[in-house]
């Protein structure tokens, strides 16, 4: 299974509003600007959204946090906001069409290295789009 690893530090997509387009409030800004990484990242790396995968969402722990809560929660599961379904809109908003997805899985962990890490599993013997009738 391949994997491929964004270095970038992940971004919920924003409720976006029609005054966005002239008055950009800073969480579209910050959106826009991973949406434009992750494409730019994707492009040199040669990935594209596959029709089913898995991602792993590593996200920065607060600076006001003690150096042993850092340690403690590194790697841990990420159980507060942003939430998993808004993170994995904006990862899929960086691809555009993603109508072909079916499958996915999405986790978030807390981090001293923000990223997002792709993986896309092989296809399997009996996985439907390989069966010919």
């Amino acid at each position: 299974m391949p994997a491929y690893r964004f270095d970038v530090v992940p971004v919920a997509a924003p409720r976006m509003t029609h005054a966005d387009r002239w008055k950009r409030r800073p969480c579209v800004v910050k959106y826009f600007e991973y949406r434009d990484q992750v494409r730019d990242q994707a492009q040199v790396m040669g990935v594209t959204l596959s029709e089913r995968f898995s991602v792993e969402f590593y996200l920065p722990m607060p600076r006001s946090w003690s150096k042993r809560k850092k340690q403690g929660h590194d790697g841990k599961p990420h159980q507060v906001k942003p939430d998993a379904d808004n993170l994995l809109k904006a990862w899929m908003d960086c691809f555009g069409e993603d109508c072909a997805v079916w499958s996915v899985s999405a986790s978030k962990f807390w981090s001293a290295s923000p990223a997002v890490v792709l993986v896309v599993p092989a296809p399997s013997p009996c996985d439907p789009a390989l069966i010919v009738a």
